[in-house]
């Protein structure tokens, strides 16, 4: 089951105090954690229209057409570092949010000037967190 999956592709906007983010994407190549980050997001009532993708291909070709403002990427193997590096060179205002269970990572991510780095399952607070404090202003 690859691309997006059709229940967590739905775009949404919910009011939210003043906070408006535009696009958001969420790359996982497994459908728990696109689950985990879209439905935290979601109650976190964040004003965004949110994408999942699990194809690299198909993620990089809606960065193409569309203004996305925030990115979750799932780390996964050396291909999501590589990812991070093409899409900072591409897009250098776009706000990176790697999410892994592992915190081994965080100093080379932070090296790479992502926004952010979950290493814990994703809540309502911890994306409003993440939202309200982008390097780059959605």
């Amino acid at each position: 089951m690859g691309g997006q999956h059709p229940l967590i592709s739905l775009a949404f906007c919910v009011e939210k105090g003043g906070m408006t983010v535009g696009e958001t994407a969420i790359y996982a190549r497994r459908i728990r954690q696109r689950w985990e980050m879209w439905s935290a997001i979601r109650r976190a009532g964040i004003d965004s229209r949110l994408y999942c993708f699990a194809d690299e291909r198909k993620f990089l070709k809606h960065m193409d057409w569309e203004r996305t403002n925030v990115m979750f990427l799932e780390l996964g193997d050396q291909k999501s570092y590589v990812l991070i590096k093409k899409l900072r060179r591409q897009y250098p205002r776009l706000n990176i949010i790697a999410y892994s269970r592992e915190a081994q990572y965080a100093q080379e991510l932070l090296n790479m000037q992502v926004s952010g780095y979950l290493t814990e399952k994703p809540t309502p607070e911890r994306m409003r967190m993440e939202f309200e404090h982008l390097y780059f202003p959605a």
